[in-house]
C-alpha cells in the first residue's frame, strides 16, 4: 500500500512539473485516472516541491507481537533488569566511597601541613597564627570523615552483595549473558577497591 502511495504521489508530482504531459498527450488521461482513483480511495498524495527531499514514512509501525510472554522470558527480562539496576547502585555506592576517601586523603594532608608548620614556627607563634585552632577544626572535620567512609564502604558491601544476588538469579533463570556482564563489572570494581 506505501509503494502504492509513493508510485502516485510521483506520478503527480511528475504530471505538474512536466512541459510534455499536457492534456494532449495520451498519457495523461490514463495518469489521470490513476490519481483520481487514488484520491478516491481515501489515499492522500502530498506534493513535495523540493525534489532533494525524501520522501518520510509517518506511520506508526505495528510488530506483531504475542498475547502473553512465557514466565521464562518474564523472569528473565527482571533479572536483566535487576542486574541493570545493581550495576548502578554499585558504581554510585564506589564513587561515593572513592570521594569520601580522596576527601579524607585532603583532610589528612591539610592536618600534616599545619603540623609540620606548627614545629617549625614554634609554640608562640602557634597560638598568635591561630593554627591550633585550625588544627583541632581539622581533627574533627577529620573524625566526620572517617564516619562518612565507613558509612559509605558499608553502602559498597551492601551493593556488591546485591549485584552478586542479581547475577545468581539471572544465571538461574537462563540469561548467562548478563549474570557474566554483572560477574566482570563486580570483579573489575572489586580490583579499584
Amino acid at each position: 500500500m506505501l509503494a502504492f502511495k509513493h508510485l502516485v504521489a510521483r506520478t503527480a508530482q511528475f504530471l505538474v512539473r512536466s512541459d510534455r504531459c499536457r492534456k494532449s498527450t495520451r498519457l495523461f488521461r490514463p495518469l489521470q485516472q490513476v490519481l483520481n482513483f487514488s484520491l478516491a480511495s481515501g489515499f492522500v498524495v502530498t506534493f513535495n516541491d523540493d525534489e532533494n527531499q525524501e520522501d518520510e514514512v509517518k506511520t506508526k509501525v505495528n510488530i506483531a507481537e504475542p498475547q502473553e510472554y512465557s514466565y521464562t522470558f518474564k523472569l528473565q527480562q527482571a533479572a536483566n533488569s535487576a542486574v541493570d539496576s545493581s550495576i548502578l547502585v554499585l558504581s554510585s555506592s564506589f564513587h561515593t566511597f572513592q570521594f569520601a576517601h580522596q576527601k579524607y586523603v585532603s583532610l589528612l594532608g591539610s592536618a600534616i601541613k599545619a603540623l609540620l608548620t606548627s614545629i617549625e614556627v614554634g609554640p608562640v607563634m602557634v597560638e598568635r597564627l591561630g593554627i591550633e585552632e585550625h588544627i583541632s577544626q581539622l581533627q574533627s572535620e577529620i573524625f566526620q570523615q572517617k564516619q562518612q567512609i565507613s558509612d559509605s564502604l558499608y553502602v559498597y558491601n551492601e551493593s556488591t552483595k546485591l549485584l552478586n544476588q542479581a547475577a545468581n538469579i539471572s544465571f538461574l533463570v537462563g540469561n548467562e549473558i548478563s549474570s557474566g556482564l554483572a560477574s566482570t563489572h563486580l570483579h573489575n570494581v572489586q580490583q579499584e577497591v
